[in-house]
């Protein structure tokens, strides 16, 4: 850790309802036994960083997952007052938390804005239900513009969409066609990024692999 200088904190949770097919980060089906524990190891682990961060400021704070959503709001509560507690978040730290669309509601966005989680990232990936599908998504297409809806009505006015285009056997190979229903959606500026190395094969196809797109 540098001596000196702001921190940015990354918040790991790593439950999730389903293991989709395409993930290779560090995340778990069928534990919700183990969030109560978790969270208790994850704030001990705040107090034993926190000697090394002395008072340095904090501009951002990201929930990731695994499906940080999942998390009941009173976890959410425990998680953040203890960053609260133990580093300097700044007064208008940006505080990001991923979800899945098919695991909120418009009160549980409403709770999550009240506690100070002022930016969503949805992991939407696809507007199109049988794209869901392929990827093992547990919501549709309809979820997701529901879940939009929902934080724009909650109070959110920072919301990430993550969006996969390029699947095999899609036919398609740039951004048009999957974002399509985005843009309609949200009306919101696409960025491109480099796609994560293949982990699930669609009969002998991997996923985009580590070469990057062309631009």
């Amino acid at each position: 850790m540098k001596p000196s200088g702001a921190l940015s904190l990354y918040v790991h949770i790593p439950f999730c309802t389903l293991k989709c097919s395409y993930c290779d980060f560090n995340s778990y089906a069928g534990l919700e036994e183990l969030v109560q524990p978790y969270v208790d190891a994850l704030i001990a682990e705040m107090e034993l960083w926190s000697q090394y961060a002395r008072g340095r400021p904090v501009p951002t704070v990201f929930f990731g997952g695994g499906t940080p959503s999942l998390l009941p709001i009173p976890q959410v509560e425990r998680i953040v007052s203890a960053l609260r507690d133990r580093f300097a978040l700044e007064p208008e730290a940006e505080v990001t938390l991923e979800a899945n669309p098919g695991t909120v509601d418009l009160d549980y966005l409403r709770e999550l804005l009240a506690l100070g989680v002022n930016r969503l990232s949805f992991g939407v990936q696809s507007f199109h239900d049988d794209e869901l599908a392929a990827l093992d998504r547990i919501h549709s297409a309809a979820e997701a513009e529901e879940a939009y809806r929902w934080a724009r009505d909650a109070g959110f006015q920072r919301i990430n969409l993550d969006l996969i285009y390029g699947l095999p056997q899609t036919g398609t190979v740039g951004p048009e066609q999957p974002f399509d229903s985005a843009l309609r959606a949200v009306r919101a500026p696409i960025h491109r990024e480099t796609p994560p190395s293949g982990e699930h094969r669609f009969d002998r196809d991997r996923t985009p692999s580590t070469e990057s797109p062309q631009s």
